[in-house]
């Protein structure tokens, strides 16, 4: 039998945020959702975590994410 560690809702509330990202980009047309996964990626990265108080990507790299839409 595997372990399971308890869940305390923290990756079910990850895991609906990237779902509803995915629903933003894809829209209607779910059968290409593999060529949206590192634009979502992209962007959960890319923003402002509560928990965190900065991105994931300022949490590894010391530096916000500079964009041509920064």
């Amino acid at each position: 039998m595997k372990y399971h560690p308890p869940r305390d809702g923290k990756i079910d509330w990850v895991n609906q945020v990237v779902k509803d990202m995915f629903k933003m980009y894809v829209m209607k047309q779910l059968i290409q959702r593999e060529e949206y996964i590192h634009l979502v990626e992209f962007t959960y990265n890319n923003n402002h975590h509560e928990s965190l108080k900065m991105s994931p990507f300022e949490v590894v790299y010391g530096r916000r994410c500079r964009t041509l839409v920064n």
